[in-house]
């Protein structure tokens, strides 16, 4: 099972034999439960609302624990959430037509959106292991997954990137179990079970040009001030990433010259 925390990030649970329809009823009981809404003053469109509103946080909840699931009841769950949030969206416009929709009912329709985009790019990452890791040359282990069959995506810091202790590396999205034995590199660390995209957007002062902050945060539904370092190294079976040692070696020089000895703050918005 995977759970949402505190920070958007995932965490593994031991719950591998359940279905979808198992986390969705699961939850629908205790959305049921816990969430009371108003039945006066504009009573007949709250009464309409429920029951989107409820089926809503049900497929928001269960898709933060679809990780859980084999692939193909995995692609399965995501397939019938799709529906069920576009089901429920339309149901509560017709709800709310012509007048405001309540921001925080909004609110649940961009959550249950957001947690299907995150929940649809999960694979396995890799991450620095050590306090200052230059990224080394990717082009053979990208290669390597292709060749092993892997037609999902691949993102991958380009070679010479400078990044810190705990920042993704590079992520392979919905592999097979034979590929994720494959994904390797010297100074990383793989994560434990599959797990959400991140991108590393690093920041830079406007006025000196210094480097600053790094954010970590999700790779898709948030997007960040600063330069994505992780780039599309391989997609639909085909190897997309180029690399020359020159200019590895330029763009970590760059780096170097731009952040200086202490290096940058690195702030985490999803899992460290």
């Amino acid at each position: 099972m995977v759970f949402e925390g505190k920070n958007g990030g995932l965490a593994h649970h031991q719950f591998r034999g359940e279905t979808w329809a198992m986390l969705l009823s699961r939850w629908t009981d205790f959305a049921r439960a816990a969430v009371a809404l108003p039945e006066d003053g504009e009573g007949e469109r709250w009464r309409r609302s429920i029951a989107p509103i409820i089926e809503l946080q049900a497929v928001t909840c269960a898709l933060g624990e679809v990780a859980a699931l084999e692939r193909a009841e995995r692609l399965r769950g995501l397939d019938l959430a799709a529906v069920l949030i576009r089901r429920s969206a339309a149901a509560l416009s017709e709800a709310w037509r012509g007048e405001p929709m309540p921001e925080k009912v909004m609110e649940l329709v961009q959550d249950a959106q957001r947690a299907h985009e995150q929940a649809s790019w999960l694979g396995v990452e890799l991450v620095a292991a050590s306090k200052r890791l230059v990224v080394e040359p990717v082009r053979g282990l990208v290669e390597a997954l292709v060749a092993a069959g892997h037609t999902g995506e691949v993102l991958a810091a380009r070679a010479g990137t400078i990044l810190f202790e705990g920042e993704p590396v590079l992520f392979v999205r919905d592999c097979a179990d034979e590929v994720a034995a494959r994904v390797e590199m010297a100074h990383t660390r793989t994560t434990e079970g599959l797990v959400p995209a991140r991108q590393v957007y690093r920041q830079a002062d406007e006025r000196t040009g210094r480097l600053t902050r790094d954010v970590v945060t999700a790779y898709v539904g948030v997007l960040e001030a600063g330069r994505p370092l992780l780039e599309v190294a391989a997609a639909d079976g085909e190897v997309l990433v180029r690399e020359d040692d020159a200019q590895a070696a330029a763009w970590r020089a760059a780096q170097e010259r731009a952040m200086g000895e202490g290096g940058v703050e690195v702030v985490f918005g999803m899992r460290e």
